[in-house]
């Protein structure tokens, strides 16, 4: 809150999440509602009136009823679900996605397993719109050490509108990045493309695995997300003053 970072999924108590649903965000001039909801807390117990989003479909259900009459012309559902370390989705994700798919959510992005899993972009049998299934994006920035962990995947998303108006995914695509540890005092962590060869050659069996692992899931299980091509243009680093930089 006090850097101004937007969130949701937990609040101080009942009261709090009242006020801060349906978080509905204008992105290009599309009204898209945000959801987020976790199988568990690593067993930790609250001890306080804060609220937590459990993954509960009648919950779920209720508030993406009421983001649509709030307004939202597209929903995406944030998940923290999964088997740590599986490169598959379970029968409770595949499941559980196909139930959101029945409430209308349009996106749905997951997350917990710290590997990728498959993605796919399929036409509803509920009402024939697309509906984007991210499973899993695999881990971001982490220091985690094994093969599948070492990276993960951005997903880009095409939103667009039919011949009446009606907002709607028309395409997503992927691009993996893979993470560099420190590999000396003073370093920090570093995230690339996982493409990129600008990386230490201690690390280079361990980028090379990670793709070939993630590529192998993604060619045989995605369905309509394809990788992401388009050519990333180095831009200038940008210049800070000495004192700042002493301060970081």
């Amino acid at each position: 809150e006090s850097k101004g970072v937007s969130w949701i999924g937990v609040y101080r108590d009942a009261a709090h999440r009242e006020q801060h649903l349906p978080f509905i965000r204008d992105i290009n001039g599309f009204k898209i509602a945000f959801l987020n909801y976790t199988y568990g807390t690593n067993g930790i117990e609250k001890r306080t009136p804060i609220v937590i989003d459990y993954i509960n479909r009648d919950t779920i259900a209720s508030d993406v009823s009421r983001a649509r009459e709030n307004g939202a012309e597209l929903i995406a559902v944030c998940i923290h679900w999964g088997d740590e370390y599986k490169l598959l989705p379970n029968s409770t994700q595949r499941s559980l996605a196909r139930y959101l798919e029945t409430l209308g959510v349009d996106m749905i992005i997951g997350g917990h397993p710290h590997v990728i899993q498959p993605m796919e972009l399929r036409k509803s049998e509920i009402n024939n719109r697309s509906v984007l299934t991210v499973y899993s994006l695999g881990n971001f920035i982490s220091a985690m050490r094994t093969t599948d962990t070492r990276g993960g995947a951005m997903v880009r998303v095409t939103l667009g509108r039919d011949a009446d108006g009606n907002a709607m995914v028309t395409g997503a695509s992927y691009r993996m990045v893979f993470v560099q540890p420190p590999v000396k005092k003073g370093d920090n962590f570093r995230l690339l493309p996982a493409e990129s060869e600008d990386v230490h050659p201690s690390m280079e069996l361990r980028r090379k695995g990670f793709i070939r692992n993630a590529r192998t899931i993604f060619d045989r299980h995605n369905i309509n997300v394809p990788m992401d091509t388009t050519a990333i243009v180095s831009q200038d680093a940008v210049s800070c003053p000495s004192d700042t930089l002493k301060g970081i």
